[in-house]
């Protein structure tokens, strides 16, 4: 009975001592996040807003979309102190290189007090909405493609992040350019669409072949929404806010991305991932809905950049 009590004693630390690293690693990967890209939005002219933050958030999606990759290399077999370690010299690297960036210069703004709006940005909802609800496939794929591909017996299967990588960088460059000229109705509802035929492929994938082409056509989707969803989130509020609206940005994504996968492994377990992946690609009609009949009326109507153009929906 001791030895029972102990060990469950012993377990409860270990499991609230994950939890607790686990929350500090979330606070500082939101800190990061949301400081970073608003750095990005204040060194980039407005009228190439599109472009570089396109520039921008490539680094970020290429780097979640090799992390797995680089990530299930070095863990293989059971090398988690490996895996935790290089993660640690990586972070160091990253905190030394942060010291060379030339910030902009911050205007100091008058001192408000604590409520609902200091920490969401209210006009940024409508496309926080869709960019969570698209976000839930994402987390799914990262959470199971690795059981996908060993359940199907496809080899080399762990290539499906540097392919899907590949898909995200190919387009990428351009995607920004587009939204700065023609505004991102053009390049979201596309890409929505791609993602949704993406997953439908991944889904019905029992081939490497086919596998692979499916991790391609999902990164060329990913690759757009993104960095063009964030651009609109920064075009809709004053300088000031962008912190804040950053902050509503991140915070969806990662609740689509966390609470996604929870409700997805729930899903996965009950159906199937096959059938889970499907379920994913019909998700995603929700947030291309919401894009066409709302975000555009919202982002028409309230857009601050003059040099972003946008398609005038009814």
């Amino acid at each position: 009975f001791f030895t029972l009590l102990m060990g469950s004693y012993v377990f409860a630390a270990t499991f609230f001592l994950l939890l607790l690293l686990r929350f500090f690693h979330g606070l500082s990967w939101g800190v990061i996040t949301t400081a970073g890209s608003t750095i990005a939005a204040d060194l980039v002219p407005e009228s190439r807003r599109g472009e570089g933050i396109g520039y921008f958030g490539l680094s970020i999606t290429l780097s979640i979309a090799l992390g797995p990759l680089i990530g299930l290399t070095i863990m293989e077999p059971d090398h988690f102190k490996a895996l935790f370690l290089s993660a640690f010299f990586l972070s160091m690297l990253a905190f030394i290189l942060f010291f060379f960036i030339k910030m902009p210069p911050i205007t100091p703004f008058l001192k408000r007090k604590l409520s609902w709006d200091t920490f969401i940005e209210p006009r940024v909802l409508p496309v926080a909405w869709v960019m969570m609800i698209g976000a839930v496939s994402y987390g799914g794929i990262i959470s199971f493609v690795a059981l996908f591909y060993q359940e199907k017996n496809i080899a080399f299967g762990s290539l499906f992040f540097l392919v899907y990588s590949i898909g995200v960088a190919i387009f990428r460059p351009f995607a920004g350019k587009i939204m700065d000229k023609h505004g991102p109705a053009l390049l979201v509802i596309p890409a929505f669409i791609i993602n949704i035929v993406g997953l439908v492929m991944l889904a019905y994938s029992e081939t490497m072949p086919l596998f692979l082409f499916a991790a391609f056509i999902i990164g060329l989707g990913n690759g757009v929404i993104m960095p063009v969803i964030q651009t609109m989130v920064i075009n809709l509020v004053p300088v000031e806010r962008r912190g804040v609206a950053n902050s509503t940005f991140f915070s969806a994504i990662d609740l689509g991305i966390g609470g996604g996968s929870m409700i997805l492994g729930v899903f996965a377990a009950t159906f199937g991932l096959s059938m889970m992946f499907l379920f994913c690609a019909a998700l995603l009609i929700v947030p291309l809905a919401s894009f066409h009949w709302l975000v555009m009326k919202h982002y028409n109507k309230y857009n601050l950049n003059p040099h972003s153009l946008s398609t005038k929906y009814a």
